[in-house]
């Protein structure tokens, strides 16, 4: 238990060893991932909280793991943990638009019918509509062409919700700023 915080990588270990540091590193909190070659270690794998298989890997292994690999080398694992954080990063900045998008279209047509009492709808229902499809679509391609750089060994394991507390301060000073 005393070289694991110094730890990075075991490879070629017994299961049972296996399955004792993974227990260790969940009981205290950390996110784990385990690549998976062998039945034995399907102990290990459930009990991690990220499991690959490899492309050569026994049915059973690619059936039970949440990630498999199109091939048998570690860049393809690290490529795919890339490509996993770049699409929560944009879809946590795509979450944190519609929020902005939708909630600032309500608060113009709810203050708009307030305000003037004989007003009619400033956006009717179609053109919400159509608003709503144009600003997904360009947004969606916009944070579709959006790649982030992503250091993976030295940036920590993304935990808690999609909307943090500064989305949501950003959130609201937006808004504020659409209708100040």
């Amino acid at each position: 238990a005393g070289a694991v915080p110094q730890m990075q990588v075991l490879a070629h270990a017994e299961p049972e060893d296996k399955y004792l540091l993974l227990a260790h590193l969940m009981e205290r909190g950390d996110v784990v991932l385990t690549t998976q070659t062998d039945l034995p270690d399907l102990g290990s794998a459930r009990l991690s909280s990220v499991t690959v298989a490899l492309e050569t890997s026994p049915p059973v292994i690619t059936q039970n793991a949440d990630v498999v690999a199109c091939g048998d080398r570690l860049s393809a694992v690290i490529t795919a943990v890339l490509w996993g954080r770049c699409l929560h990063h944009v879809v946590c900045r795509f979450l944190q638009f519609q929020v902005v998008a939708i909630v600032g279209a309500l608060m113009l047509t709810f203050l708009t019918l307030v305000s003037t009492p004989n007003a009619a709808w400033p956006l009717t229902v179609p053109q919400l509509l159509w608003l709503s499809l144009v600003l997904d679509g360009l947004v969606a391609l916009a944070f579709g062409m959006d790649f982030k750089e992503v250091d993976t060994p030295h940036t920590a394991p993304i935990r808690g919700p999609l909307l943090t507390e500064d989305m949501w301060i950003a959130i609201a000073c937006e808004l504020l700023f659409q209708f100040v």
